[in-house]
Parts: structure tokens; C-alpha cells; sequence
């Protein structure tokens, strides 16, 4: 398993590029540890993916299931995993 600093240097476990399922990025507002940066080169090096959501949940860090903001969080899973628009 990577540690983060080398997910941070750009060496992953996995190829995005290969995977083919529909993902969703949940993320704080507020989060510190992953960036705007981050998540858009991510979901730009999930080439295959036929669906790619971006989602911020406001007012939340990076550990905003343990915070207030945790319910907009739940939803937002819920919604992506029925298939429903954000």
C-alpha cells in the first residue's frame, strides 16, 4: 500500500485511466488535504469513467463525516448511488 507522500508525488496503487465505473469525488469545502488541483487531476485521469462528479459539500474539512456537514455528505452518496443528479 502507498503512503500519502507517495500518492502525493503522483504514484498511485491503481491506473485511473482503467477504471470504467462512474465516480464521484466528495469533498470539503475547507479540506486542506485535497485541493481543487487534486481532484481535477483526477477526474481528468479517469479517462474511461462515463460519469465523473465533483462534488464540494460546504462548510467541511477533510473529515466532515465526524462534522455537522456530514448530512449533506450522506445525500450526496445516496444521490450519486440512486443515480440521481446532484
Amino acid at each position: 500500500m502507498h503512503s500519502w507522500g507517495t500518492i502525493g508525488a503522483g504514484e498511485l496503487a491503481y491506473d485511473p485511466g482503467l477504471v470504467r465505473a462512474p465516480v464521484a469525488d466528495l469533498r470539503g469545502e475547507w479540506d486542506c488535504l485535497v485541493t481543487h488541483d487534486d481532484a481535477r487531476w483526477l477526474l481528468d485521469a479517469l479517462g474511461a469513467s462515463p460519469l465523473k462528479l465533483d462534488v464540494k459539500i460546504r462548510r467541511a474539512t477533510h473529515l466532515m463525516h465526524l462534522e455537522e456537514s456530514r448530512y449533506q455528505l450522506y445525500r450526496q452518496a445516496q444521490r450519486f448511488l440512486e443515480d440521481e443528479p446532484p
